[in-house]
């Protein structure tokens, strides 16, 4: 009987708590900037423009038709993708599309970080910014 006890005293103090938090969660829409943001891209930016990118936005830019967006962990770690698409470097990034990157991202992408400091904020979702680069 005790651990049928237990089990009740832990489902009244437990339950109410998971409730909220689903009720909560179920109202908030976490992909929204990322929708936006992706929606402002495809009407805003050349498609054939090299769009610096992590996963989230990539495949949308793919199926938009984009032809040069490029994930931001090949920078610096795929010869074939810096060879393609970026042969100058930072200098052929035309845009970054991310949320800020901790300094140990940009630190282990050199491309990456040199496009993103010689960028100007175009427009902000949320915590994901669209970066024009300027170099």
């Amino acid at each position: 009987m005790a651990p049928l006890a237990a089990a009740a005293a832990a489902a009244v103090l437990v339950v109410p708590a998971w409730a909220t938090t689903l009720y909560d969660q179920s109202k908030t829409d976490g992909s929204a900037d990322s929708r936006a943001a992706t929606r402002w891209v495809v009407d805003h930016i050349p498609h054939d423009a090299v769009v610096v990118t992590d996963d989230y936005i990539w495949m949308d830019l793919k199926l938009a038709g984009f032809t040069k967006p490029v994930w931001l962990w090949k920078l610096d770690t795929d010869p074939e993708v810096m060879q393609m698409y970026l042969p100058a470097g930072a200098a052929s990034i035309d845009y970054v599309v991310m949320t800020d990157q901790a300094d140990s991202t940009l630190a282990a992408l050199p491309t990456l970080r040199d496009g993103v400091a010689d960028s100007t904020v175009v427009v902000r979702f949320g915590a994901i910014l669209v970066r024009k680069v300027d170099a």
